[in-house]
């Protein structure tokens, strides 16, 4: 984990959202129930991808689904096509043929801020023999 401390600059719009509690510290009232406050606090912990690991999915048969289970604890990944071809992919089994997003050939799919665990991704490419590289960060 890192920590990060920041300064934060608001407007006068949203200043005027925030009120002081009792013990001096810096709240806002989200739902206007002084029972529940969110506090404002300086220090923000982040967990940052540190690991990469690189899969060379093949895909010997064109428009035929192959899968990929993710690692657990994903905080981004990158798809791509090794051929120009285009890739087709979903979250659900069987579903790379029927509800799908699209990556046109030469373009990649990324995705970043996650925590991700029991993911699998289904895909299928248009041209027989493709390798599908897989990218992911934990």
């Amino acid at each position: 984990m890192t920590s990060i401390t920041t300064a934060l600059t608001l407007g006068d719009r949203e200043q005027a959202k925030f009120k002081d509690d009792a013990n001096g510290d810096v709240c806002v009232n989200v739902c206007n129930d002084p029972a529940s406050p969110l506090t404002v606090v300086g220090t923000l912990t982040v967990a940052l991808a540190a690991t990469p690991t690189i899969t060379n999915l093949s895909a010997p048969v064109a428009n035929t689904e192959v899968s990929h289970a993710l690692q657990a604890n994903v905080k981004k990944f990158l798809i791509r096509s090794r051929l120009r071809a285009t890739i087709q992919f979903a979250f659900v089994s069987t579903e790379s043929g029927t509800k799908f997003i699209t990556m046109k050939p030469n373009t990649s799919y990324y995705e970043q801020d996650l925590k991700l665990s029991g993911v699998t991704l289904y895909l299928q490419t248009t041209v027989a023999g493709n390798t599908i590289e897989i990218l992911e960060w934990v």
